[in-house]
């Protein structure tokens, strides 16, 4: 038998447990329910990259344009811009909410900023376009040189980078415009992948970790773009800081 006094706190600690089980069922569901909004928005972000891809190839060039930005249809920017603010809304929303503690969204997130920026750097080649401007057609030239002559010339000044073009040629029997044009977006990529790296290694927190490579990942410069090999060893110090460390 219970007293009075008993039966009493028995209830209110009965009542407060039920309580806490409540508040604690209703957060999990209202975080249920932000990992479902958050994968909806990492979803339509890819949709919108894809679709970026589908229209711009749907539209190649059809002689000299003056510029690639208003030759293309505003579709297309327009699908980017909202995939990038959607996955970067992901990363940015994981960090300050703490979530990249308990899922890999971001990773998601960080994933799809990527996907954004091969896009953006590929959006001349999948309209169809030879070569950018700079010094792309004398690097294409360079190695139709080494091909013919079998040896750099004394005025190459970049020997190791048309050497090693040109070995790409032979074993993956690719086209030298293609090599050209798409080498320096694979740099590109693989200096992200070597920020993350390095970030890794110098800091400590996860969250400076994901704030130093999304914020990589929606930066360019001329680097990223034209074949430059002053450029290419600037994307590849990264990843030979990383070894350093």
């Amino acid at each position: 038998m219970l007293s009075r006094t008993q039966f009493i706190n028995h209830n209110t600690f009965t009542r407060w447990k039920l309580q806490v089980l409540l508040a604690l069922n209703d957060k999990a569901r209202f975080d249920a329910k932000k990992t479902s909004i958050s994968k909806f928005i990492l979803v339509s972000s890819v949709l919108f990259s894809t679709l970026a891809i589908i229209v711009a190839f749907q539209n190649p060039m059809t002689g000299y344009e003056l510029s690639i930005y208003s030759a293309t249809p505003k579709i297309v920017w327009l699908s980017l811009i909202i995939s990038i603010s959607g996955s970067l809304f992901i990363v940015i929303y994981q960090i300050y909410s703490n979530q990249y503690k308990l899922n890999n969204l971001w990773l998601w997130g960080l994933l799809v900023l990527l996907y954004n920026r091969v896009i953006i750097l590929y959006i001349p080649y999948i309209r169809g376009i030879y070569s950018w401007r700079g010094d792309n057609l004398s690097h294409i030239g360079a190695i139709i040189d080494v091909l013919k002559d079998g040896h750099v010339t004394e005025t190459n000044f970049y020997p190791i980078t048309h050497i090693f073009l040109t070995q790409m040629h032979h074993i993956g029997n690719i086209d030298i415009e293609y090599i050209v044009n798409y080498s320096t977006g694979l740099f590109s990529i693989f200096y992200v992948i070597a920020i993350y790296l390095l970030s890794i290694t110098i800091f400590s927190s996860k969250k400076a970790q994901i704030l130093s490579t999304s914020s990589v990942v929606i930066v360019f410069f001329a680097y990223n773009v034209y074949l430059m090999p002053n450029g290419w060893s600037q994307l590849y110090l990264p990843f030979a800081i990383f070894f350093i460390f």
